[in-house]
């Protein structure tokens, strides 16, 4: 069980906290007032929350994206193939879990197709 983030040739893997798990397709959907609806564009987003430890403190910390455009491919055995993410910017916030322990949540808004 893992969700993988890749950016060139470095690989950060970890193991999402059970049940934080959310990814599914996004759009920017336009219109609807005086046009119809229009998808103008669809997205693969997602995020997860993984508990801090010594270990991987900052390889989490390292997957925050840079300013400009979006270059980390997600995906992983917790995720449907369908559902992967590419040329997509990455965030990480932490904050306290529910026992008391420090969690990231990482978040992600990529693209349906690799570029």
């Amino acid at each position: 069980m893992s969700v993988t983030f890749t950016r060139g040739s470095a690989v950060t893997t970890v193991t999402p906290v059970a049940g934080t798990l959310q990814y599914g397709d996004e759009g920017d959907v336009r219109g609807g007032r005086v046009t119809e609806v229009v998808k103008a564009g669809l997205a693969k987003n997602g995020q997860l929350q993984v508990v801090i430890s010594d270990t991987n403190d900052s390889d989490i910390k390292d997957l925050v994206s840079p300013a400009g455009a979006g270059d980390y491919d997600v995906a992983g055995s917790d995720i449907a193939s369908g559902s992967y993410s590419y040329d997509a910017l990455v965030d990480v916030n932490y904050g306290e879990g529910e026992d008391g322990v420090e969690v990231a949540t990482v978040s992600w808004k990529g693209t349906t197709e690799a570029a």
